[in-house]
């Protein structure tokens, strides 16, 4: 239940009281609008994440009935981030449960699915009017950053201090995968879920064009911050707070190929999405 509410909380915004019982006459478990889940023969975080959504609204409040028609969600920021998740598609479901990303069996279970299941929640919740609609999706745990040029994703070259970032394809390795932390005002630090305490640094503080990206022990200094702004098609550009007119690009299109700074330019080499 901790690793559950710990994803909600890390990739979401939600507001909500939850009363945990066991009751070994619950087949697997159940959950309603005023926050009580039940459990009985099944206890994982997958189940209690999927309890959790039912908690939120889903398949439990009268508004959730009125946008679930015909087996088809009428939702349209669920729907868009379904088309963002998938390439298209909208939301589907029944009077009790959603797909894809509900978690309603083992088989849709993962890590990637987890984020994308609590990601989707803070959507509908939004569509039924019972949450915020103005949450950063890009804040949160398990996010790849995922280049435009080669669809390769940041990558650690080990795990120690001053191990650089490279491109490669993503097999979902944990040195693949950032921890994005807001500090304001579109300021944004990319820890490394490999190391938990590195994050994606500027090598030796370097101001000019060609500057290798590193990690290095979190210390949240300027050396460790980025701006993420909207540049086009849903794609962005990353910018080291230290030297502003330089955007993080990709060396190459192939595995291995270096992440370093270069002159800001609209090459798709300096274009990202930080998505789970």
């Amino acid at each position: 239940m901790a690793a559950a509410v710990s994803l909600y909380n890390d990739n979401g915004q939600f507001t909500k009281s939850l009363n945990v019982y066991y009751n070994s006459g619950v087949p697997t478990a159940n959950a309603n609008w005023a926050g009580t889940i039940n459990f009985g023969g099944i206890r994982n975080t997958r189940v209690a994440m999927h309890e959790i959504g039912h908690t939120l609204g889903i398949g439990t409040h009268w508004k959730y009935a009125s946008l679930m028609t015909s087996g088809t969600w009428d939702g349209p920021v669920a729907n868009a981030l379904r088309a963002e998740f998938d390439g298209s598609g909208t939301m589907l479901g029944d009077s009790v449960h959603m797909w894809p990303y509900g978690l309603n069996f083992d088989s849709e279970d993962g890590t990637r699915n987890r984020v994308r299941h609590v990601m989707m929640m803070q959507a509908m919740q939004c569509d039924m009017g019972l949450g915020p609609c103005d949450v950063n999706r890009l804040v949160g745990t398990f996010r790849r950053i995922v280049g435009r040029a080669s669809n390769k994703v940041m990558d650690t070259v080990g795990n120690s201090d001053g191990s650089t970032i490279q491109m490669y394809g993503d097999w979902g390795g944990s040195n693949q995968r950032w921890s994005v932390i807001s500090h304001g005002d579109g300021i944004y630090s990319f820890r490394s879920m490999q190391s938990g305490n590195r994050a994606a640094n500027v090598h030796n503080s370097g101001t000019t064009s060609g500057t290798d990206m590193t990690i290095t022990s979190y210390s949240g200094e300027n050396v460790q911050r980025f701006y993420v702004d909207d540049y086009a098609d849903g794609w962005s550009r990353i910018r080291p707070v230290i030297a502003t007119d330089l955007c993080l690009a990709a060396d190459g299109t192939g595995n291995n190929a270096n992440v370093e700074t270069a002159t800001c330019s609209t090459s798709t080499s300096q274009q990202w999405k930080l998505i789970p």
